[in-house]
């Protein structure tokens, strides 16, 4: 017989020996005992009639499945020995409940009551084991579905964030693209592949440039050389040594060109400046951003993109970082149309927190007369580049 039926099949005889037996008078107290296990152990059966009618596996009563077909087995032997005792009596009940005599002796009565208190504390300790495993179930099931919505919130948040990143970065494109529409580093990756490694390495160990770059002079360095000296290789390499510095500092550069210069204007060096530096903060300063959605249908002109250049070096300092300008052959600007305008830009730039690395032939004069106070070096073909 399975839990089920023993379960049914053992509150029926408790409870049909309990109606039988506690309506003796003047039992003894053996049987007064007797009767008080009875009825303790029909109330214990009762929840466990309620476990395995709900459904629910009440697996650990299995262990003692043994011990609860042996009472049943037990008590229906004494249901037997108690009726066997009663016959005669059906007619005179009054008469039965004060003439019945019981047919135990007490030691017997005593080992029932024994039988059935060890069952009814092993029913006792098999339901609240079941109940510590319902909890546990419960809580499980609790810290699995926390751990859900914790996991769902998390995803929403990671969700929310890229969704953010992609407005920022499409804002920041957009704020870039506003600033200068064309690419700032053809010019420079071209030149980077036609540059053999190792060339212009020299320059590094040089005192002109370590002091430039320790801050012990002026905020300008200029190279001068004749043409095919490697002005241009140079330029490159010093791009390249600045953008790989650990400080991670903020690098724009140019390559003047005759050839570039309806390209080159003025406003459009200040635009591509800007853009350059602006790609390299980790987020786009406050004003601009602000500028571009008030003016996002038109263009910045010329002071507002000057404003937004001079505001570079403050924000890069904020982290820590300097911001250098590198400007290939000055000598290819045009005298009027960007030499006037722009040599006294770079000198107002050197007084506002950027600093320089120029290149330029010894001629036109104008270009190094105006960087006099800059630090000079010559630039020759070296040993070390043949």
């Amino acid at each position: 017989m399975d839990v089920a039926g023993l379960t049914i099949a053992l509150i029926g005889v408790c409870a049909k020996l309990y109606g039988t037996i506690q309506a003796v008078k003047n039992a003894p107290e053996d049987v007064k005992k007797l009767v008080a296990q009875l009825d303790a152990l029909k109330s214990t059966l009762e929840p466990v009639r309620s476990v395995v009618a709900s459904g629910q596996q009440l697996s650990v009563l299995e262990k003692i499945n043994t011990e609860v077909a042996a009472c049943l087995k037990d008590l229906e032997k004494l249901d037997s020995r108690v009726c066997a005792s009663s016959r005669g009596f059906k007619g005179a009940i009054k008469e039965w409940r004060t003439r019945f005599k019981w047919p135990l002796k007490e030691s017997e009565t005593q080992e029932y009551i024994s039988k059935i208190d060890d069952l009814k504390s092993h029913l006792i300790i098999a339901l609240q084991a079941h109940q510590m495993a319902l909890d546990k179930e419960e809580v499980d099931r609790q810290n699995t579905e926390r751990e859900q919505q914790r996991a769902e919130r998390e995803k929403q948040v990671l969700e929310r964030q890229k969704e953010e990143n992609r407005h920022r970065d499409d804002k920041r494109q957009k704020v870039l693209k506003w600033v200068y529409e064309r690419n700032c580093n053809e010019r420079h990756i071209h030149i980077q592949s036609r540059r053999k490694e190792g060339t212009g390495q020299w320059l590094f160990k040089t005192l002109e440039f370590q002091q430039w770059m320790e801050r012990n002079s002026s905020p300008v360095l200029l190279g001068c050389g004749i043409p095919g000296a490697g002005k241009t290789f140079l330029s490159s390499m010093v791009i390249d040594h600045l953008l790989d510095q650990q400080s991670h500092e903020g690098v724009a550069y140019i390559y003047f060109g005759y050839q570039d210069q309806l390209n080159q204007k003025p406003i459009d060096i200040i635009s591509s400046f800007t853009k350059q530096l602006l790609g390299q903060l980790p987020e786009l300063p406050p004003d601009i951003e602000s500028s571009y959605d008030r003016m996002e249908e038109e263009r910045p002109n010329y002071e507002t993109l000057k404003g937004f250049l001079f505001s570079m070096p403050g924000y890069f300092a904020s982290h820590g970082r300097r911001t250098f300008i590198v400007c290939d052959a000055l000598d290819e600007m045009h005298e009027y149309d960007q030499r006037q305008e722009l040599l006294p830009l770079f000198h107002h730039m050197k007084d506002g927190g950027f600093e320089i690395f120029l290149t330029s032939r010894p001629h036109p004069a104008d270009v190094r007369i105006s960087f006099a106070d800059a630090i000079q070096f010559e630039v020759t073909p070296h040993q070390d580049d043949l």
